[in-house]
């Protein structure tokens, strides 16, 4: 289904590697907020913190991302590989199609005519 060179492992991207293990680590930082950091809010809300104060808001977005992986998973998994396979086999068909199509070409017949004698 897929080719060369995707079949690797990303792991073996090392600079990719390291900057999805800096960038989670940095998502989860902010999202869990273990260090109690005040947040600077922007003025979209009116400087005002949109979640109650004590809610456990970061459990909610953290299982909204759980979910969200867990849907784009199963999509790549189920929905994409059933539309790859449908999709090769249509084109290896209609590839077929056309091999069989100009195997069924016969040349016209060649004549030669002769000269006239002098």
């Amino acid at each position: 289904m897929v080719g060369k060179p995707f079949r690797t492992p990303f792991w073996t991207n090392c600079w990719f590697t390291i900057s999805f293990l800096l960038l989670l680590t940095l998502n989860l930082l902010v999202t869990f907020n273990p260090f109690n950091w005040r947040i600077v809010w922007d003025p979209f809300w009116g400087g005002e913190w949109p979640f109650p104060h004590g809610s456990n808001w970061h459990r909610k977005i953290f299982l909204i991302v759980v979910i969200n992986s867990i849907c784009t998973l199963l999509w790549e998994r189920l929905v994409v590989t059933w539309v790859s396979v449908r999709w090769k086999a249509y084109r290896d068909k209609k590839e077929q199609a056309k091999i069989v199509e100009e195997s069924k070409y016969v040349p016209p017949k060649l004549v030669i005519e002769e000269a006239p004698e002098n």
